[in-house]
Parts: C-alpha cells; sequence; structure tokens
C-alpha cells in the first residue's frame, strides 16, 4: 500500500480490475477508495480484454472475451504539482474514447504526432517492421480450414491505414487443406491487384509450406506430395499471377497469432469468410476417387513383343 500510494504522488495510475465478486476483488476495489481512485468506465463481459496464461510462453497475443465485465479505475495523485493539474483540468469522458471492445482492436499500431522512442524502437524490431518503410502496396492474406464442418476460408487486407483501401472475406472450395486456404487468399488478392493497380507489392503472410513451394515448384529436385498435387488447380494461377506481376513483390514470412497488423487483419477476415453463403473462390471438388494407372493398348502390346510383363491395369 505505501509503494502504491508513492507512485500516485507523480502522476495518475490506471487499473483494470475484474468484476469477479471474490474476496480479493472486493478488498481490491476497498484499497482503491482508500487511494480515492474513481470508476471511470465498465466494459461489458464479453470485451476482448483477457489472453490466456501461455500467452507469453507460446507467443499467442490473442485476446479473449473475459467472464465478467471489467472496470477501469483511475487514481489520483496524492499531492504536488501532479495532483493540482488533475484537479483543474475536466473530467475525461471515457466511455465514448474507448468504444467497443467485443471486437479485435488495433489502436496500438498508429499514433498521432510524434512517436515515442520506445515505440519506435519496438516496431524496429517486430517481424513485420518493413511495412513502416515499404514504398508501394502493403497487404496481408490468411486462410484455414474448420474441420469438423469441412469448411475452408480466406482472406485479404490492403492498406495499413486505420481504414484499409480492400478487404475479402470468402469461402474457398476444392480438398480441404490450410495450404489450399492460404494459396486462395494470396491468388484472389493478386488477381484483384492485377485489375485495379500495380506498385511495389509487400505481402504479410503466416504460411510457411505455401512459401516453400512457391520457391519449389517446377524445379527438377523437387518431388511435391500427392497432397500437394490436387491443389495444382491453385497453386498454379497463383504461379502464373507472380510472375505476371510488373514490379517487385515480398512475401513475407510471420508468425500467426503474435500482434502482426496485416496478419492479424488477414486472419480476421478469414474467420469471418467461413460464413460466407453467397460467394466461393477456387471450387473444385472436396474429395477426389482413388486413383487408377491404365497402361495403354499399344504400350501393352509392345511389352508383350518384348515379352515384359506390365501390371494389371486395376493396379492403384
Amino acid at each position: 500500500t505505501g509503494a502504491t500510494h508513492e507512485h500516485t504522488k507523480l502522476s495518475p495510475i490506471w487499473v483494470l480490475l475484474q468484476d469477479c465478486r471474490t474476496d480479493a476483488q472486493l478488498c481490491t476495489v476497498a484499497l482503491l477508495r482508500q487511494l480515492g481512485a474513481r470508476l471511470s468506465a465498465t466494459l461489458s463481459a464479453k470485451s476482448l480484454v483477457v489472453h490466456d496464461a501461455t500467452c507469453w510462453s507460446d507467443a499467442k497475443w490473442d485476446s479473449l472475451p473475459a467472464r465478467f465485465a471489467t472496470h477501469l479505475w483511475q487514481i489520483p495523485p496524492a499531492s504536488g504539482a501532479g495532483a493540482r493539474l488533475v484537479s483543474t483540468a475536466p473530467p475525461l469522458i471515457i466511455p465514448p474514447l474507448l468504444g467497443s471492445w467485443e471486437t479485435r482492436r488495433y489502436d496500438f499500431h498508429w499514433r498521432d504526432g510524434q512517436l515515442p522512442e520506445p515505440l519506435r524502437l519496438h516496431r524496429e524490431h517486430q517481424q513485420d517492421a518493413l511495412r513502416h518503410s515499404w514504398a508501394g502496396l502493403i497487404a496481408g492474406t490468411d486462410g484455414g480450414v474448420q474441420w469438423r464442418d469441412e469448411r475452408m476460408s480466406a482472406g485479404y487486407v490492403v492498406g495499413a491505414d486505420p481504414v484499409p483501401d480492400e478487404v475479402l472475406a470468402v469461402r474457398v472450395g476444392g480438398p480441404l487443406s490450410t495450404l489450399r486456404a492460404e494459396a486462395a487468399g494470396l491468388l484472389q488478392l493478386l488477381n484483384r491487384l492485377i485489375e485495379k493497380q500495380q506498385a511495389p507489392l509487400l505481402v504479410f503472410i503466416d504460411s510457411l509450406v505455401l512459401l516453400d513451394i512457391l520457391q519449389k515448384w517446377g524445379k527438377k529436385n523437387f518431388n511435391p506430395l500427392p497432397s500437394d498435387i490436387i491443389h495444382f488447380d491453385v497453386i498454379f494461377p497463383l504461379l502464373c499471377a507472380l510472375r505476371q506481376w510488373q514490379y517487385p513483390i515480398r512475401l513475407v514470412k510471420v508468425k500467426s497469432h503474435t500482434g502482426c497488423l496485416m496478419n492479424e487483419r488477414a486472419d480476421e477476415l478469414a474467420e469471418r469468410g467461413y460464413g460466407e453463403k453467397d460467394q466461393e473462390v477456387c471450387s473444385a471438388p472436396q474429395k477426389y476417387g482413388s486413383l487408377w494407372l491404365k497402361v495403354q493398348p499399344h504400350v501393352r502390346a509392345l511389352a508383350s513383343q518384348c515379352q515384359k510383363q506390365l501390371p494389371r491395369d486395376s493396379a492403384p
């Protein structure tokens, strides 16, 4: 208590507290009132303000819905210039400033005015640091699979400003595969931008499998798996679209769910794509039958003349 009171002499302190009505929470509220704190705002129980206990160890920063309402308390300065400044300033109307937190928020990525040095250093060491200096188009793509419901979706976003330039959330057809969903998202992005405008393009992607295939496909020493070959109807036009782009393209691998702006936006759109019913891209049969080999009659005749035995036509 003494240490907390000492800090309040300098500047106001903001405290987020879950309204869970436990003994510990009630004691904390009593302490806040002793310090002269006031309740400034309340966020609903569905607000995305909670992180998983393993968020640091697993580097997964997705916010989760809170089980209880969240209270925002302000502890004023106890004395000195800080206290006088707070007492003479008009009270802040906090709720309109906070807005709704029941959907994802990206406020941290933008700031008006001069950039503080700690924030500048933070940005320079992030996976997506290149977006702050890139001269051209900036985008993010993502795709996913709901295995239980047998559905795929993809999404993309163009533009790193608070209001993006282009967005898409769409269902994906064909055999269930995260590779297919990720490739479909990138293909839809390129097809759209080729129609509108071309410029140097920076795309953030969280699928290492897709990037690996795009690098190796067509090389003599690359033998794609059968599970990859069935998505050739998406991969081939994607390779063609990449080669038709008239400016440099840079595809950057980022880890998903780690707070990268473009990837988080694309992930949110991909989640929305599962529910889209009016449009489906990259349509194809969801399941294929077994592949059977059949020897051409003239080949079988030549083999017979050479006294070579070939497998029966029904051999898989």
